[in-house]
């Protein structure tokens, strides 16, 4: 017989399958047992295991076996990577939900002429049910916990600051002239060496023959 209800926390989804889950009947180092409604209204109850007993090849094969075996399943959810469930109708008298997880985890302590080993899962907060910020796998119907949408913000901010800072630098670069350009403008601006200068040409000296300029009687020998 189940006891009452606790309310759901942060972490707890809020529909599995076909059921709307409405809080705690039981919570143990396996998992967590919880109270739902199917379409119709009438009340179920939910056992799911939890991430360490689910990673444990042994718990997790119990109760997938225990959930196949069982007679008054009404859904369930044996494979994937999201955690395992099994759904059952809520009585008053008789084992319930809670049963699947006791049987999974009845590989139990393994004792060998020394101490104690208990199974990894057994130090697990208890009723620790991690779910995918995404809503809790493939198919599960699990309701979104707090996911990490701040971290998925942060990131599409960043990208869109980037993003502006290469155009904004595209754009300040436009406003320069290529250089090609710079240095054909300084060249045209420049005058060539002897550019505006007048040219003359140049008129060659003459010098005089012997005798050029010089009058007849001037030399001593045109008077003998």
């Amino acid at each position: 017989m189940t006891g009452p209800t606790s309310d759901l926390q942060e972490t707890d989804p809020t529909q599995l399958g076909g059921y709307r889950l409405h809080g705690r009947l039981q919570t143990s180092s396996l998992g967590v047992v919880y109270l739902g409604r199917d379409s119709t209204g009438a009340e179920v109850e939910v056992a799911v295991l939890n991430a360490g007993a689910g990673i444990d090849p042994g718990a997790r094969q119990r109760f997938v076996d225990t959930v196949e075996e069982g007679a008054d399943v009404l859904s369930a959810r044996t494979r994937g990577r999201a955690p395992l469930w099994v759904a059952v109708e809520r009585r008053e008298e008789g084992p319930g939900a809670g049963d699947y997880l006791r049987r999974a985890g009845q590989g139990g302590p393994v004792v060998d002429s020394g101490p104690v080993v208990m199974p990894h899962w057994s130090g697990e907060s208890v009723g620790a049910v991690r779910w995918p910020f995404w809503g809790g796998g493939r198919g599960s119907g699990a309701g979104a916990g707090p996911g990490n949408w701040w971290l998925v913000l942060a990131l599409a901010v960043l990208l869109l600051v980037l993003l502006l800072s290469i155009t904004l630098l595209f754009w300040w670069m436009l406003q320069f002239p290529p250089p090609e350009e710079m240095g054909g403008a300084d060249a045209e601006s420049s005058p060539s060496p002897g550019e505006g200068q007048s040219q003359e040409p140049e008129t060659p000296s003459h010098s005089p023959t012997p005798g050029e300029g010089e009058g007849w009687g001037d030399r001593p020998e045109d008077n003998l």
